[in-house]
């Protein structure tokens, strides 16, 4: 017997709720929940998967991300309305030399710029022009929505991005970007380690970093502060899991944590619906989960070692 050939298997949310609820008995075997049973049980889904995020849940929602510096900028906001961090970006450099004014300018490659794109420049005075890309580019030239405010010359950095990256729930993995793509790794400090730092205002390469997540934007504290803005700042961020908006929707969990999901949503709802899970069903529902959880860790290993003092 031929095997299938496909490895897509998924569900939507409304089946997920369909096979936890008959799971918990709230329904039987062909019979379709109401719609306003349907809401209580995506709202407790919802619910459910954002709070296991404090239990470290979500290798898969880990993404690299980039931060474009400014000249002595001490804090960085991190999120979709923040400053420029992305988890995908192009570059590219200058074909001739602008002049401050001008709403054009000419590139080597304009392969990956798309009307709207986030762009900066690499002006003559040491900083960085961020604008956004007026149109399709044609040919070689790229129109921008604000006119440069300084000269740049032939050869300058041109970067670009289409979307700036959702708030981080925590960064790792911190690392200092050279120019020439060396990168060094940056300690991460807690809160007061960071505020008891006396000056900071040092130029200098960034070699500490403090994430604050504040809502809607998350803030991160850099010491020292750029004194080059080719350089930057790259980071491993575990973002947050997608909402889920329609029972149409599928969720942001990986294909194997199915099992998880659909046992551990019937124990939330089983007060909405007055029902009392078994001890078997407990079990099983925690079972599932740790499961899961366990093989949601990287692999690899540590390597302890004694020092003698």
């Amino acid at each position: 017997m031929a095997l299938s050939g496909s490895r897509d298997y998924t569900r939507t949310t409304r089946q997920i709720i369909i096979s936890s609820m008959r799971w918990l008995g709230a329904i039987g075997i062909g019979e379709t929940p109401e719609d306003a049973e349907m809401v209580v049980c995506m709202e407790a889904l919802n619910i459910m998967l954002k709070g296991w995020h404090h239990d470290g849940i979500g290798a898969w929602l880990n993404q690299e991300t980039t931060l474009f510096l400014e000249n002595e900028g001490q804090s960085y906001s991190i999120g979709s309305t923040g400053d420029h961090a992305t988890a995908s970006y192009g570059d590219t450099e200058l074909a001739a030399d602008a002049s401050s004014g001008d709403s054009t300018i000419d590139v080597d490659s304009i392969t990956g710029i798309a009307d709207g794109d986030y762009i900066s420049i690499e002006l003559d005075d040491g900083t960085l022009q961020w604008t956004t890309v007026n149109g399709t580019p044609a040919g070689v030239t790229v129109t921008l929505d604000d006119v440069l405010t300084d000269d740049a010359a032939e050869n300058n950095d041109v970067y670009f991005y289409t979307t700036k990256t959702t708030r981080p729930l925590r960064i790792f993995n911190v690392r200092f970007k050279r120019y020439d793509g060396t990168e060094i790794p940056v300690d991460i400090v807690p809160r007061q380690l960071y505020l008891d730092i006396p000056i900071k205002s040092i130029q200098t390469k960034v070699n500490q970093v403090y994430y604050d997540p504040t809502t809607t934007n998350g803030t991160l504290y850099v010491w020292g502060t750029c004194d080059d803005v080719r350089d930057k700042i790259v980071f491993t961020s575990r973002i947050l899991i997608q909402d889920i908006d329609s029972i149409t929707n599928h969720i942001d969990v990986p294909v194997d944590w199915l099992r998880a999901v659909k046992m551990n949503l019937a124990l939330e709802v089983a007060p909405d619906f007055e029902k009392d899970p078994t001890q078997f069903q407990i079990v099983q529902a925690e079972r599932a989960l740790t499961k899961a959880k366990a093989f949601d860790r990287e692999p690899g290993s540590y390597i302890f070692k004694l020092s003698r003092r």
